[in-house]
């Protein structure tokens, strides 16, 4: 047992990645106690932003909450009890704002393009901001019986839609349509599955093991890379069943969610998922493939392109609230936060690899 669940020494000095440890109720307590602005005016005036835009209803979340509790795994709802406890906000509060702030959707950007052998991710997390992009950031949790894991999103949430493990996976997912539906009541909260999958997996393998033997509550699109193996895919999710797309060094997959649709680019190999953003997909084929500059630079200009950003141009009361370069093979991880848009006017910070 750790006496201490706030671990010395890996908070990197910046504090842009705080570091917990220990069993689940004890992490939440410290991340409530570290981030309660974050979790009490931050939470409550997000939460007042969505409603005002008719986005969420709070009394709506009242209603879900027991039987969406019940599909939550107990570890993850005791760490939300914890959190709860320690910031001084009731855990029903916290459990609806949670579901309020969840089930809105936007669309967000991925690529993922090879220099070389070397995989390298590029992502910008649209969403409705109202404030929330002051509270975004990553966290390091090393939790009793599983497989430590790097997570990047709202600070202090047990929930978690990007990030990577000890064994140098990394995942991230983007919402995706899906016309199947879920045939058990039991099935897992979609913006749980990441955090599943990365205190469990080693590989790919095991993530797509996981997902064929599971039931999600929405569709989503997970881009995966395996720093360990240099291997890489996109998981296009439904319900209860997936598609795993391997991807080649040859191929940049450019991706724009909340769409079905595929296109191929003739000749060219580039394989681009969703069509209802192809402005800023094609804006993104331009800059990244074929600009000249190092990739991770690349990358992060064309993630602040404006045409490519969020700034509230296509929902009421939207904006690119984070983004993500990353390569797990090189172990290299850049976020850009702390104002919207994130890419163009927050601020890149490098955040150490926390493992060898």
């Amino acid at each position: 047992m750790y006496d201490d669940h706030v671990k010395p020494g890996l908070d990197q000095n910046d504090g842009t990645c705080p570091a917990f440890c220990g069993a689940p109720r004890a992490i939440g307590l410290a991340m409530g106690r570290r981030f309660k602005q974050a979790l009490t005016v931050g939470t409550r005036e997000y939460v007042e932003g969505l409603e005002r835009a008719g986005l969420a209803s709070l009394a709506r979340a009242r209603e879900m909450r027991d039987p969406w509790l019940e599909r939550v795994p107990d570890r993850y709802r005791l760490e939300m009890q914890g959190t709860a406890e320690g910031a001084g906000v009731a855990y029903e509060d916290l459990i609806d704002a949670l579901i309020a702030s969840v089930y809105p959707t936007t669309h967000c950007s991925t690529v993922l393009i090879a220099d070389g052998n070397v995989w390298w991710l590029g992502h910008n997390n649209d969403w409705y901001d109202f404030g929330s992009h002051q509270w975004m950031g990553a966290m390091l949790r090393e939790v009793e019986g599983r497989i430590p894991l790097l997570t990047i999103g709202y600070l202090g949430d047990t929930a978690a839609v990007a990030g990577a493990n000890a064994e140098h996976l990394w995942l991230h997912m983007s919402g995706f349509p899906t016309s199947d539906e879920p045939d058990e009541p039991q099935a897992l909260p979609y913006i749980f599955v990441i955090r599943d999958a990365l205190e469990t997996c080693t590989s790919l393998d095991d993530v797509e093991a996981m997902l064929a033997g599971g039931v999600r509550d929405g569709g989503m699109a997970i881009y995966a890379v395996d720093g360990k193996t240099g291997e890489a895919a996109l998981f296009e999710c439904g319900y209860q069943t997936h598609t795993r797309r391997a991807s080649r060094p040859d191929a940049t997959l450019i991706s724009n969610t909340r769409d079905l649709d595929d296109r191929v680019r003739a000749g060219e190999g580039h394989t681009i998922i969703g069509s209802n953003g192809t402005h800023k997909i094609d804006r993104l084929h331009k800059l990244v493939v074929n600009g000249g500059a190092a990739i991770d630079m690349r990358l992060r200009a064309a993630l602040a392109d404006p045409v490519v950003e969020d700034h509230g141009q296509e929902f009421v009361g939207s904006s690119t609230v984070y983004s993500i370069v990353a390569c797990p093979q090189l172990r290299q991880l850049w976020l850009a936060h702390g104002a919207a848009p994130a890419p163009s006017r927050g601020r890149w910070s490098e955040i150490t690899w926390p493992w060898p």
